[in-house]
């Protein structure tokens, strides 16, 4: 898979093979496509909210609004793996659209809705 061979020019540390033991182990829950978007195609990342296993940022991708969730946990590398493998599952117009994914650092990256959250 895409996924894997990316990950593979990653392991030089002792951390990043721990994560790819963990990744093979739920690979399957990632989408077969090759989502990734390099952190560096997104401009004017600004951040908007944090919290205890991720910071979201609002950005510009390809002249369309998106908003970029770093995970930064230490269960971030299984959470992320299982978020997006859920999330890329999701077609409804009720839910934003996983656009792609990051893997250095780990991020998924969703259209961004403004108006705040579902509870303001």
């Amino acid at each position: 898979r895409e996924t894997r061979k990316l990950l593979e020019n990653y392991a030089e540390t002792k951390a990043t093979k721990r994560f790819i033991k963990k990744f093979d182990d739920i690979a399957w829950k990632l989408p077969d496509n090759n989502m990734e978007i390099k952190l560096s195609h997104i401009s004017n990342m600004t951040e908007i909210a944090s919290g205890a296993t991720c910071i979201v940022y609002v950005g510009k991708w390809k002249g369309t609004a998106v908003a970029v969730k770093e995970f930064n946990s230490p269960t971030g590398e299984i959470d992320f793996v299982a978020e997006a493998g859920i999330h890329s599952r999701l077609h409804h117009s009720y839910v934003v659209q996983l656009l792609g994914i990051c893997l250095v650092p780990l991020c998924t990256i969703t259209e961004f809705v403004p108006r705040g959250s579902l509870y303001h």
